[in-house]
């Protein structure tokens, strides 16, 4: 625990360093000087001897002059090195949705091309009777697959089987 020691005549006061959440749990009583409740809680001991409760330090500061607890304040908050700050990287920034969709629309174009260009390499090299030939297979085994007993597991929707159901 990081501690910070000030010496006012004859009384040395050690203080703590108060973390975030401690910071936000102290009530502060609406008569008091926030500094000298922010002090009382950060209290650890004066000269040896350790305070009670919040109450017992609030009351040894109360003790000292405002201007003292002022500077002591100033003392406690600059001795403890500065407060880690996270810092993320920048946020990813969406394009415009119309940007978007234009650009959705070229790479589908791009893609359509490529399609296009393949389709006619395999026209060019197999000719038209293969490619006749190549589909009138593949009807025939979508054919044979809906007719098999059990029924066709795959992406095209089953028929009536052979029991007359769906």
């Amino acid at each position: 625990m990081e501690q910070v020691e000030v010496k006012l005549l004859n009384y040395t006061f050690r203080f703590k360093r108060m973390l975030w959440r401690e910071d936000f749990a102290i009530k502060f009583p609406p008569n008091k000087d926030p500094q000298r409740v922010m002090l009382g809680a950060a209290l650890l001991e004066v000269s040896g001897l350790k305070p009670k409760d919040i109450d017992e330090a609030l009351r040894v500061m109360d003790a000292i002059p405002a201007a003292i607890v002022n500077r002591v304040f100033r003392i406690c908050r600059g001795s403890f090195p500065p407060s880690r700050r996270y810092s993320v990287s920048k946020l990813y920034h969406a394009p415009a949705p119309v940007t978007y969709v234009r650009k959705m629309e070229e790479e589908e174009d791009r893609e359509d091309v490529v399609h296009d260009r393949l389709v006619q390499e395999m026209e060019s090299r197999f000719g038209p009777k293969e490619l006749a030939e190549t589909r009138d297979i593949e009807r025939q085994i979508v054919a044979a697959a809906k007719r098999k007993e059990g029924g066709y597991r795959g992406a095209v929707p089953a028929t009536k089987d052979s029991h007359g159901r769906d």
